[in-house]
């Protein structure tokens, strides 16, 4: 008896994290667990890279010194978006992902 594959879950990942979308309280932030698919993820973080490297690829003005490095923090939210973490973050960011864009030699 011939049967058919289904999709397996353990080619997702789980992401623990904010809802996309939802308001930021500073008391109160409701997390979910959920399982994306890793090619969803993937394309969130190509966008979001594809996004730093438009905000960072601007020549330094002339000066003494040079910009070697530029980084950045980002949360993944529940859905596999990657959002950059503002001011006034603060501790909730422990768990973010750290983007550090360094000048090609």
């Amino acid at each position: 008896m011939a049967t058919t594959k289904k999709k397996s879950s353990a080619r997702g990942i789980t992401i623990i994290g904010p809802v996309s979308g939802e308001s930021r309280s500073r008391n109160a932030r409701d997390l979910v667990e959920k399982t994306v698919d890793p090619d969803a993820v993937r394309a969130g973080y190509e966008s979001f890279l594809i996004s730093l490297q438009a905000i960072a690829d601007v020549p330094p003005p002339a000066s003494h010194f040079s910009l070697e490095e530029v980084e950045f923090s980002a949360e993944i939210t529940a859905d596999g978006e990657f959002k950059l973490l503002g001011t006034g973050v603060g501790l909730e960011a422990k768990g973010g992902v750290k983007f550090t864009l360094r000048r090609k030699p």
